[in-house]
């Protein structure tokens, strides 16, 4: 990047049973290095975890979620680059093939039903409870705090893991649905096309993630532009935002932002 060239704005997307709270310890980060940040909340997704379940949230699908955010990306004053957690990771994608931007940047990212990898054993075993019901696609779901703990929040200490279990909503099975189960999707929800991804891209995971392995991670690098960037954290798991892993997944990301130019 010269000096002459602004800085893009940078669209933060967040993942299932989330808010953008999850980007508490970025976003200052950014702000600081002279990025605009942007952190737009999925629809429905407005909540507190004791609040009632909106009514039209298991309806949801990952089309409705990218057509919120592609409206969203659309104000901004320039196109920008967009940077997705877990479900954000995979609707990073989505959004990318849907409107202008500048790069992407894919954290743990969930996997896109046309990379045809098989479901892993952890990634099953965390989901089980809730996709063994069958329906499960017609309601609302949240992970139970067993499952969240050993596949979401493993390797970081248990009280803090807890604070973020605690913090957990409601989100869309339809969604899910569409992750978890791809090929029974008729409407090919979770496929990105690949083709219209032309920006070089950062993908970044840790090697103890369990809900979205490491080999999913690699099996979408390979399917993005070659002078992509691919970044594993040594020891971390699915949940990359608590220290001292977030310093180093922000100094990661900042390093690609400068290497684009």
């Amino acid at each position: 990047m010269t000096a002459k060239d602004p800085k893009p704005p940078l669209f933060f997307i967040h993942g299932m049973w989330n808010s953008p709270r999850c980007w508490n310890n970025s976003l200052p980060w950014f702000e600081s290095k002279g990025y605009t940040v942007h952190a737009p909340t999925l629809p429905y997704h407005d909540v507190a975890p004791d609040d009632p379940v909106p009514d039209d949230l298991a309806k949801l699908r990952l089309q409705d979620y990218c057509e919120a955010l592609i409206a969203e990306a659309k104000k901004l004053d320039a196109p920008p680059v967009i940077i997705g957690h877990s479900m954000g990771g995979l609707l990073a994608q989505l959004v990318a093939v849907g409107t202008l931007h500048q790069g992407l940047v894919l954290l743990s990212p969930a996997q896109a039903g046309n990379l045809h990898l098989l479901p892993s054993v952890s990634a099953v075993k965390t989901l089980w409870p809730i996709i063994r019901r069958w329906g499960f696609w017609s309601r609302a779901t949240r992970l139970p705090r067993e499952q969240a703990l050993w596949g979401i929040f493993n390797d970081m200490p248990e009280d803090v893991a807890q604070e973020e279990i605690d913090r957990l909503i409601s989100d869309s099975g339809r969604a899910l649905y569409q992750i978890a189960l791809p090929w029974l999707d008729p409407s090919h929800g979770s496929w990105v096309d690949y083709s219209r991804l032309s920006h070089s891209a950062l993908v970044v995971v840790g090697t103890n993630d369990r809900i979205t392995p490491i080999e999913v991670a690699r099996a979408t690098t390979r399917k993005l532009p070659k002078d992509s960037s691919y970044r594993e954290i040594d020891g971390a798991g699915h949940w990359l935002f608590h220290e001292p892993v977030v310093s180093t997944l922000n100094q990661i990301i900042e390093n690609y932002l400068d290497s684009r130019h």
